[in-house]
């Protein structure tokens, strides 16, 4: 993965060099001083809270995280100040925003979106000021429980959201410090309906009552192959939009930020770049 700072430079510069492609910069500067996007649900009647406790443990393989470059001790020095890089830069975003969830995205598959969301949200649970929950709703491709290790069959995120399975049985502890997994392992084909239903709007709401303002990452599918962004759109603060230097194409990028233009789109996470 590139250096974030880099990478959000680049987006900057991308801008001012073409108008057609402006919508490359961060489109929510300046949100703090105003109110006109709206916080999730507002105005919208609650369903009821559902219960958020781990139900299950695990202890993550070293290797399992290494061939899968999720942070760890292991982890190169340049690759790990980068994660660092954007946790801070994203934490202070979201405290000046009061902001509490954020989805992560990118314009179609293969972009490094699903490792963007587990090492961002290990990142962040490292501070140890808050607790990160890291959701998996790609239920068209849930990568995030395999990636860790997590047993598939045992925890399931979009079962529970279409009744098959109890949703307060689903959180688990993988033995990193305020860190709490809620994985998906099996693909849905009604995904955007599960993602705007109301277990799913209850669940967000109880992590948003829970004391010390923890932090939700959620992982989701390609913006431009599913309408999963746009259906969970009122119930986030905001996204990141992950793109990959080598495989995403400049107009696939501005239709997605045009796609999120209701949204608030906290900047562009650029990977697989070649600069060092």
């Amino acid at each position: 993965m590139s250096k974030i700072e880099q990478a959000l430079r680049k987006a900057r510069n991308d801008k001012s060099a073409n108008d057609q492609d402006d919508h490359l910069e961060d489109h929510n500067q300046g949100a703090a001083n105003q109110d006109k996007k709206r916080r999730p649900g507002r105005g919208r009647s609650l369903p009821a809270l559902v219960q958020l406790e781990p139900c299950a443990h695990y202890d993550l393989e070293d290797d399992v995280l290494a061939s899968n470059r999720i942070l760890s001790e292991e982890y190169p020095d340049l690759a790990l100040a980068s994660y660092k890089m954007l946790r801070t830069r994203v934490l202070q975003k979201m405290r000046i925003n009061q902001w509490q969830t954020l989805a992560i995205t990118s314009p179609r598959d293969g972009a490094g979106k699903s490792l963007t969301a587990i090492n961002l949200a290990i990142a962040m649970a490292a501070q140890g000021a808050q607790d990160v929950y890291l959701m998996d709703l790609d239920l068209r491709r849930p990568e995030i429980g395999a990636k860790l290790g997590i047993p598939g069959f045992e925890l399931d995120l979009g079962e529970c959201l279409a009744g098959r399975a109890p949703l307060d049985r689903v959180c688990c502890d993988v033995g990193i410090d305020r860190l709490f997994v809620l994985p998906s392992s099996q693909r849905q084909p009604n995904s955007s309906e599960l993602i705007s239903s109301p277990p799913l709007q209850g669940l967000l709401q109880r992590v948003r009552s829970m004391a010390n303002d923890p932090i939700v990452i959620i992982d989701l599918p390609a913006i431009l192959t599913a309408d999963d962004a746009l259906a969970i759109s009122p119930w986030v603060d905001g996204f990141l939009l992950v793109v990959s230097e080598s495989d995403t194409r400049r107009d696939d990028v501005t239709r997605s930020l045009e796609i999120l233009r209701d949204s608030n789109v906290m900047g562009v996470v650029l990977n697989k770049s070649n600069e060092t």
